[in-house]
C-alpha cells in the first residue's frame, strides 16, 4: 500500500508544524516575527504586578481586579492575534483552532472570575456572599 502524499511535510516524516509558525529547517527566523507573543506576555506581566502590589488592608478588589482584568484582557486579545495574523511564531502552539479555543476560553475564564471577585463583585449572578461571611 503506498504512503498517502502530503502537500507539507515536517522534518520527521508525519509530525507537521503547527499553522503560521514556521520549521526549524526552513531558514532564518525574523524576531519580528514573535511580537504576538510578547504582548500577551507582556500583558499578563503588567497584571500580574498590579495584583502583587495590591494589599490585603485595602480590600482585594481594587487593583486585583484591575490585574485580573488585564490579564484575561491579554489572553483573550492573544486568542484574537492568533485567529487572525497569519504569522505569529511562539503563539502557534497546535492547529489555529485548538489555540484559538484554548486561548479564548482561558482569557475569558479569568475576566469573569475577575467580574464575580469578593468583596463587591461586577456581576453578582452567584450568592456567594453567605459562603464568603461564613468563612471570615
Amino acid at each position: 500500500m503506498a504512503e498517502p502524499v502530503s502537500k507539507r511535510r515536517g522534518r520527521h516524516g508525519g509530525v507537521l508544524p503547527p499553522e503560521g509558525s514556521r520549521s526549524p529547517g526552513r531558514g532564518p527566523t525574523p524576531v519580528t516575527r514573535e511580537w504576538p507573543i510578547v504582548a500577551v506576555l507582556l500583558g499578563v506581566v503588567v497584571g500580574l504586578g498590579l495584583v502583587a502590589t495590591s494589599s490585603a488592608a485595602n480590600g482585594l478588589t481594587g487593583q486585583a481586579r484591575a490585574g485580573m482584568i488585564v490579564i484575561g484582557a491579554s489572553i483573550a486579545a492573544g486568542a484574537v492575534l492568533r485567529a487572525v495574523l497569519p504569522d505569529v511564531g511562539l503563539l502557534a502552539v497546535r492547529s489555529r483552532f485548538t489555540d484559538v479555543l484554548t486561548l479564548g476560553v482561558v482569557g475569558f475564564a479569568v475576566l469573569f472570575l475577575a467580574l464575580i471577585l469578593l468583596p463587591d463583585p461586577v456581576l453578582p449572578i452567584f450568592n456567594l456572599g453567605s459562603w464568603y461571611r461564613f468563612w471570615q
